[in-house]
Order: structure tokens, then C-alpha cells, then sequence
């Protein structure tokens, strides 16, 4: 309805983005915004479904396959949105419910944020090509009505609504407050959408989503000793991993 609404009201918006360059910001302000609550809130009141996890996936990965390249007119948008929202927050809640240990969301935070970074900023990484093909942008990100026009742009990738409820999920289980973490979760969102308006750079968003919610919750910077070597090595061998792709990007 959220969506429906601002999609009627977004063209007589009194802000013309074309018009100057903080008009514009605020333009992607108030739809950015709008996305992030949206999430936060999907994500706060997302369920564990368990295994009928997967069939919610599944019907949602088989609607975006048939709506791929389609007119992008306002019910197929819709339809994305939410489709985009159950899949990713069923998913995220479904992982978070099974971590072990609010201290494991520290090598989570770590290992996500190196893997978003690599896939933004690889050429022909999968995020690099989603955010170069419009029609895989089309069924993979969030997409929300700019105030002041009639488009329709997306703004938030299915990943980071993935791991919104993942973090959600993991508080409510190890007991850590929900109302701090989805305030941490804010915060994160809106450092990204800060840095991306002052640099015009498409950045990822999982590195200052997962560092709000670490700072958010000490417990969740105690790795559990018997688990911390096994941590330390993955880490570490996903950073060789990661470094070695890069190089050989670069040297071709």
C-alpha cells in the first residue's frame, strides 16, 4: 500500500530533481528512506518459516524469471517489491534463527561485507553485473517511486534485505534487545545512502549494516573460543581468496 501510494503522489511531489543537484539528493532521500523502512520493517515481523522457507524462495525466483525484461509497468513493479521482500526477509530470518551464537555475527559481519564489496567492485562479480544490466537490476533490487517524477528507480539490492532480517532474526533469538538492532540496522542504511549521495559512488551496504549492528551489541563481538580459530582461518582465506580474484581482474 506503502508503495502504491507514493507511486500516486511521487509525480505531484513539488521537486524537480533536474532542477539542481540538492534537489536531486533530496529526491533520493525520501525514496531511499522510504525503501529503508519498508525493510526494517518486513524484516522486524518476518516469521521463521522453516523448510516452507525454500518454497517461498522458489516461487518467487520462478515470478522474477517470468517478469525478467518485461514493460515495467506499475503492477509488475509491485509485484517485484514484494516478492523481493518475502523471499529475502523469509530467507534472512530463516538463517538468523539457526545462528548458534550472537558471537558468531561478528565473523557473519566481517565475511558478508568482504563478499558485498568484492561482488560491487569486481568487474562481472554478480552485484557489478546487476547494477550493469537493467534488467537484472529490474528483478533484483528494491525499487521505489522518485518524489517529483514519474520513475520508478531501484534502490536497494535483495541482499542487504536478506541480511536486515538475518540480524533481526539472530537478536530475537539470543535475546538482544530488537529495538537497538533495528536502530543499528537505520543507522547502517542511512551511513550508506550518506556516503552514496556525497561520493556518487554505488557503494555496498552490508560492510555498515553489520559494523552498526556489532557496535550495537557487544555480545555479538564474543566469538565463542572454540569457534574462534575456525573464524580466523575462513576470514582469512576468503581475504586471499577475494585479494587473488582481484588481481587477476586487474591483470586482464
Amino acid at each position: 500500500m506503502g508503495f502504491l501510494g507514493s507511486a500516486a503522489i511521487a509525480p505531484f511531489v513539488p521537486l524537480d530533481p533536474t532542477a539542481s543537484e540538492a534537489i536531486a539528493l533530496v529526491a533520493f532521500a525520501l525514496a531511499y528512506g522510504a525503501v529503508a523502512i519498508a525493510a526494517l520493517t518486513t524484516a522486524a515481523f518476518a516469521p521463521d518459516l522453516g523448510r516452507a522457507t525454500l518454497a517461498v524462495v522458489g516461487v518467487v525466483v520462478i515470478a522474477l524469471a517470468i517478469l525478467r525484461g518485461a514493460d515495467p509497468t506499475l503492477v509488475r513493479v509491485t509485484v517485484v517489491l514484494a516478492g523481493l521482500l518475502a523471499a529475502g526477509t523469509s530467507a534472512g530470518a530463516a538463517i538468523g534463527a539457526r545462528i548458534e551464537s550472537a558471537g558468531h555475527l561478528l565473523p557473519v559481519a566481517i565475511v558478508s561485507s568482504i563478499a558485498d564489496a568484492f561482488s560491487v567492485f569486481t568487474p562481472g562479480a554478480p552485484s557489478e553485473a546487476a547494477l550493469a544490466s537493467p534488467a537484472l537490476l529490474s528483478v533484483l533490487a528494491i525499487a521505489w517511486p522518485i518524489p517529483g517524477t514519474r520513475d520508478v528507480l531501484p534502490i536497494l539490492g535483495v541482499g542487504d534485505a536478506v541480511f536486515l532480517a538475518l540480524y533481526v532474526a539472530a537478536a530475537r533469538k539470543h535475546s538482544l534487545p530488537i529495538a537497538r538492532t533495528v536502530v543499528a540496522l537505520a543507522i547502517g542504511l542511512a551511513a550508506t545512502a550518506c556516503v552514496v549521495a556525497a561520493t556518487s559512488i554505488a557503494i555496498p551496504a552490508l560492510p555498515l549494516i553489520g559494523a552498526a549492528v556489532v557496535i550495537a551489541h557487544p555480545s555479538a563481538r564474543r566469538v565463542p573460543e572454540k569457534d574462534r580459530r575456525a573464524a580466523a582461518i575462513g576470514i582469512v582465506v576468503l581475504v586471499i581468496a577475494v585479494a587473488v580474484l582481484v588481481a587477476r581482474r586487474a591483470a586482464e
